[in-house]
């Protein structure tokens, strides 16, 4: 029996909740670039953002990998999906901050 409820999905670790929590909050990034240096910080800080999700969805893929994931690695396609859809959101939003910072 693992020790927790979590103990073999992708959330036993810390980087499955990293990777929840920066995917919902990685749209705002955009924004928070946009407001120092206008349209050149939007594109900046998409560009962070998304190298971030990137880099937090292949730790994830690796924990399950490396580490013990058994059949709680179905929760791992959602949260990769979930991941897509915020990638997708991210450009959508920095699309709009760059078109407002531009005027």
């Amino acid at each position: 029996m693992p020790p927790n409820i979590f103990g073999d999905t992708p959330f036993y670790g810390a980087v499955g909740w990293v990777t929840l929590a920066y995917i919902l909050v990685v749209a705002v990034f955009p924004w928070i670039g946009g407001r120092r240096s206008g349209p050149r910080g939007v594109m900046t800080s998409t560009a962070i953002a998304l190298l971030v999700l990137g880099v937090l969805c292949c730790l994830l893929i690796l924990q399950c990998k490396v580490g013990f994931c058994g059949h709680g690695a179905m929760i791992l396609v959602p949260l990769l999906a979930l991941a897509g859809i915020a990638g997708v959101l991210t450009i959508i939003s920095a699309a709009l901050a760059w078109y407002q910072w531009r005027k």
